[in-house]
């Protein structure tokens, strides 16, 4: 990698043992007492240890395992897809009951002269883990594979085994953090998917509670289109509480027809849907491209949901805006909440994604849409309704925005500790 603080040393050179494993027979579930897993190559991703992403390992073929997890090395992913090969990981205690399949190696270093946790860190930085995805080898598109030898004569630089551990320690501790808001993130998430079923099944009552289920007061539920509903709610097609619309891609072809500043969803945006508020857009198109095609300006406010590729992913539009025509756009009527329709559309995901067709790119055709039923509830419900989605998903957008921070602020610190533009000093990082 050639430091200029550093000597370069093969990595041969610092490991004591490269252990594999074999393929062995497994059912897909978790092994309970009394038997052994075999990891799955996801057990070993985004420089994290998964021990969950494993397989039993069928009665026959339990003699057969090899390379028991070890606490203290470093799991090395040396076939896999192209974007994989090469992912590494560092454990950090004994797993007796899981054992290595034969695309995952494990590397034992040498405790003199290496620390297993920063060789885990160094092997996933990027200059290192790019010249190890280089060795990668193989016929196929889908698979590839690194040679145990061309591994072990990769060059690394390796500073003092007292600088390692602090770097180490750095960012070992950044991972704790990013751990945390990593928990708080999946708890936030499993809370908004129970009150959004809640909410739009039960809704809530005047005096503020949720109402009863089912269950409990039958009386106040009839069945509709998607089964019991409560009876104070109304339905009927979407069509009736919103004006139904979609958009058109003008011809790229002609260049006066783009870039003209006007917002132009498209599904290159399909990471800022599902975000409540969709604000910038990868692409922008002219006036004279609305012009000259079927393209729509819709006015800030509007609900738009991908029927294609992303199947059901929703926003709002937090201006006016255009959309391709793999979106559909609603603006609501007067006895609509925009934002209610937003988390209906939110809580009908799944239902769009069973319904999508198609072998290359998943699409809703039009027609459904035109069928397309929505629950109502009054008007006041529905507000009191959105209002505590919203509160949710303000606290699971800030997680979100602070684990996005964080995990760049460990890419760009580790770049730097692991290059040795930055340095930690004696006593730091403890």
């Amino acid at each position: 990698m050639n430091s200029p603080i550093w000597a370069d040393i093969s990595l041969g050179e610092c490991v004591v043992s490269v252990g594999a494993g074999v393929s062995v027979n497994s059912e897909d579930r978790p092994h309970v007492a009394g038997e052994v897993g075999v990891l799955k190559t996801s057990a070993v991703s985004g420089g994290l240890f998964k021990p969950h992403e494993h397989k039993a390992v069928i009665s026959k073929d339990r003699p057969r395992v090899a390379e028991p997890v070890l606490g203290g090395s470093v799991l090395f992913s040396r076939m896999n897809t192209p974007l994989l090969v090469g992912e590494s990981c560092y454990v950090e205690s004994d797993h007796p009951s899981l054992f290595l399949p034969d695309r995952l190696w494990q590397i034992r270093v040498e405790p003199s002269l290496v620390d297993a946790r920063w060789l885990s860190y160094n092997l996933q930085s990027a200059a290192v883990s790019s010249a190890v995805r280089a060795l990668a080898t193989g016929t196929s598109a889908s698979m590839k594979n690194i040679a145990k030898r061309g591994l072990l004569a990769l060059k690394i630089p390796l500073p003092a085994l007292a600088e390692q551990r602090r770097v180490s320690r750095v960012l070992n501790a950044l991972d704790a953090q990013i751990s945390a808001l990593q928990s708080i993130t999946e708890k936030l998430s499993v809370v908004r998917l129970g009150l959004l079923e809640d909410l739009m099944t039960r809704g809530v009552e005047s005096s503020g509670r949720l109402r009863p289920s089912p269950k409990q007061d039958a009386a106040l539920y009839v069945n509709g289109v998607y089964g019991l509903r409560p009876k104070a709610w109304r339905v009927g097609l979407l069509d009736k509480f919103a004006k139904r619309g979609s958009g058109h891609t003008p011809n790229k072809n002609v260049p006066s027809y783009w870039n003209g500043g006007i917002k132009w969803v498209s599904l290159a945006d399909s990471s800022k849907l599902d975000r409540f508020l969709i604000e910038n857009t990868d692409k922008q198109i002219s006036q004279a491209g609305i012009a000259n095609s079927s393209a729509v300006l819709h006015p800030a406010g509007t609900v738009i949901l991908s029927r294609d590729a992303g199947v059901g992913k929703s926003a709002i539009l937090a201006e006016s805006m255009a959309v391709s025509q793999h979106f559909m756009a609603w603006q609501v009527g007067r006895e609509l909440n925009k934002v209610y329709l937003y988390y209906w559309l939110q809580y009908m995901k799944r239902s769009f994604e069973g319904i999508a067709l198609g072998s290359t790119i998943q699409t809703i055709g039009l027609p459904y849409f035109r069928r397309l039923h929505i629950t109502v509830p009054p008007l006041e419900e529905q507000e009191e309704i959105a209002h505590r989605l919203r509160l949710v998903d303000v606290d699971l957008d800030r997680t979100r925005d602070e684990l996005a921070a964080l995990k760049l602020l460990k890419q760009g610190l580790a770049s730097d500790l692991l290059s040795g533009r930055v340095r930690v000093p004696d006593g730091g990082g403890a």
